[in-house]
């Protein structure tokens, strides 16, 4: 597996990640190297994503690596956790509701 991952690495999102949600219902937990600690959830389960971002956010933070990988884009709503994120979240669909 790990020769194919690297094969491919340009194009994982697309092939192995996709495959990958698709074999597994939409929903696959991701192991990282065990001093890494670099373990993860994906999904692209509607129902999944609903139930994250709309009542249970608190519930899974982001975490100390996604901060620092992220840390470029300052504070914005994909960085931020928790209260932060929930007042970005309304601001934005205030601006979207706007501009309809």
């Amino acid at each position: 597996m790990l020769p194919s991952l690297i094969c491919h690495a340009s194009d994982f999102h697309d092939r192995y990640l996709t495959a990958t949600l698709r074999r597994h219902g939409g929903t696959v937990e991701l192991k990282g190297p065990w001093f890494s600690g670099m373990d993860s959830i994906v999904t692209s389960d509607p129902a999944n994503v609903r139930h994250i971002q709309s009542g249970n956010f608190g519930n899974y933070p982001k975490g100390p690596v996604m901060k620092e990988v992220f840390e470029p884009f300052g504070d914005g709503i994909f960085t931020v956790d928790f209260e932060s994120w929930v007042l970005q979240r309304k601001k934005l669909h205030l601006l979207i509701k706007n501009n309809r």
